[in-house]
């Protein structure tokens, strides 16, 4: 987690976003496919990111608990409205064809993120708020 941390931090200064990161001062272990993860974790710190306006800031949590490792993905920036929000998770669906830096958005990140946590037991959810921000939540079983 440490790599992609330092990866997104040198796009998150481009961006004058700040980046707060909180984990557990112990190491956690966990039985998975490491590229997977990390592919998954990239699609939602990407559109935190990508949809994060400037002078903002990303927080990004792991807590452990008994049975899970929970990885909160928390942005300040344009949100998902509430019509758009339940349907995030299905294939080529867009919020917005082109972020504000004109990338194209092809409706997959979040789907592929889904799929592969799904593969790993786990579970992704959202919370978000039009103008203020959103919240991803990636639960994934720790035993």
């Amino acid at each position: 987690m440490n790599c992609l941390i330092n990866d997104f931090s040198a796009k998150a200064s481009e961006k004058n976003i700040g980046l707060e990161v909180n984990f557990p001062s112990n190491d956690i272990f966990l039985t998975l496919d490491k590229d997977e993860i990390t592919q998954a974790l990239s699609a939602v710190l990407n559109n935190a990111l990508r949809y994060s306006n400037e002078n903002s800031t990303v927080n990004i949590s792991v807590e452990e608990t008994k049975n899970y490792v929970e990885t909160t993905i928390t942005d300040q920036g344009i949100g998902i409205s509430d019509t758009d929000l339940p349907h995030i998770f299905e294939e080529f669906y867009v919020v917005n064809t082109y972020s504000d830096d004109k990338q194209k958005c092809i409706g997959l990140g979040m789907v592929i993120a889904k799929k592969i946590i799904e593969k790993h037991k786990g579970k992704i959810t959202a919370n978000s708020i039009l103008e203020k921000g959103s919240s991803f939540k990636i639960t994934l079983p720790n035993s």
